[in-house]
C-alpha cells in the first residue's frame, strides 16, 4: 500500500528544537489554569537560542482517524518523532516559520 506523505524516507529536512519552557506549544498554563503566550519563545514554540538543524528522515508515521490525519517523522539524530508542521524543505523556510530573519 502506498500512502502519500509530505516527506519520504531519505529526504533532507530542516527543523528547530522545541522551546523547553512550553514544550513547543507556544503557551504556558498558570496555576489558575490561565494560558498565556510563552515568555521564552514569544509563542513560536521554537527554542529561541537554537539554530536550524538539518537531518535525514529515517521513518514516517501516519495515523488517519475521524479527528484528522497525523504525520510524524523520525530523523537520524532525534530522540522522538517530529510533527510534519515542524519540518521544512529549506533552511530559509525554517527561519521564516520561526520568525527569524536570515542574515
Amino acid at each position: 500500500m502506498r500512502i502519500d506523505t509530505k516527506y519520504s524516507v531519505g529526504d533532507k529536512v530542516f527543523f528547530f528544537d522545541p522551546c523547553k519552557c512550553c514544550d513547543g506549544k507556544g503557551q504556558v498554563q498558570l496555576r489558575d489554569d490561565t494560558k498565556i503566550t510563552c515568555p521564552k519563545c514569544d509563542g513560536s514554540g521554537y527554542d529561541p537560542n537554537g539554530k536550524a538543524q538539518s537531518d535525514t528522515v529515517t521513518m514516517v508515521f501516519v495515523s488517519d482517524s475521524k479527528w484528522g490525519r497525523d504525520e510524524r517523522y523520525l530523523v537520524e539524530r532525534a530522540m522522538s518523532s517530529i510533527p510534519a508542521d515542524r519540518l521544512f524543505v529549506s533552511e530559509k523556510e525554517a527561519l521564516a516559520a520561526a520568525g527569524r530573519a536570515s542574515a
